[in-house]
């Protein structure tokens, strides 16, 4: 999806802001383009060009009485298979995804600055991964996020640094998940797809394992509990 960014929306960008963030919790793209106004919407098989925009208005659904409930509005639909691939060629060539991270960035780095307290810095690539994981709501309350970040914080002074790199940030994000539920590799990188790269979640389930923090039986980890509660 190509959008302009929620600061540009003039009638309410916090609205603008907080739609995007629920999209990108649903996995799908957005892309800026900070002049946009035409719209249309494309699949393999239609190609549709509205006059209206996606709101109650010009959906017919406004109940105020400064707005005419009855909104007239038209649609062009196409389903010419050249017209379809000549738009879906426009649309890749000016489609830039966002960092589905950086619609969090402020609420995370009000959380990073607690980090002072723990005489602990961040890296910026440590900063990106939980700004991701917040913003793709897979972690859904403010409560897990600290959880988390402060996870991060006992791993990276376990290893004797005062700087979170970023995968001392995902180790904290693998065991969240792995003291809910056992997993396999695949699932939790499938999880975190658009959160953390397969390398990366391969690379801390080997130091997790190496400092005895999961568990491994055949192509299945799990937390080890007893180590865990050093963390604790």
């Amino acid at each position: 999806m190509i959008t302009r960014p929620p600061e540009k929306v003039r009638q309410s960008p916090e609205k603008a802001r907080s739609m995007i963030k629920q999209l990108l919790s649903l996995g799908v793209s957005i892309g800026y383009l900070s002049d946009i106004q035409a719209k249309f919407w494309v699949s393999d098989n239609w190609l549709a060009i509205p006059s209206g925009d996606f709101n109650k208005m010009n959906l017919g659904y406004s109940v105020s009485k400064n707005h005419w409930r009855a909104d007239t509005q038209l649609i062009f639909l196409e389903d010419n298979k050249e017209q379809i691939k000549l738009f879906k060629d426009m649309f890749e060539k000016h489609f830039k995804p966002m960092d589905r991270g950086s619609i969090c960035k402020k609420d995370i780095d009000s959380l990073f600055m607690g980090l002072r307290q723990h005489h602990v810095e961040s890296t910026k690539e440590a900063k990106e991964y939980i700004s991701r994981l917040k913003s793709s709501l897979i972690i859904k309350t403010e409560q897990d996020t600290r959880y988390v970040l402060d996870l991060a914080v006992k791993i990276t002074k376990i290893y004797g640094k005062n700087k979170m790199d970023g995968v001392f940030a995902v180790m904290a994000i693998l065991l969240y998940y792995l003291q809910r539920h056992e997993h396999k590799l695949e699932d939790i990188s499938e999880k975190l797809e658009g959160v953390v790269e397969k390398s990366d979640v391969r690379d801390a389930m080997n130091r997790l394992m190496l400092a005895g923090y999961i568990l491994r039986s055949e192509d299945v980890y799990r937390v080890n509990v007893e180590k865990l509660l050093d963390l604790k």
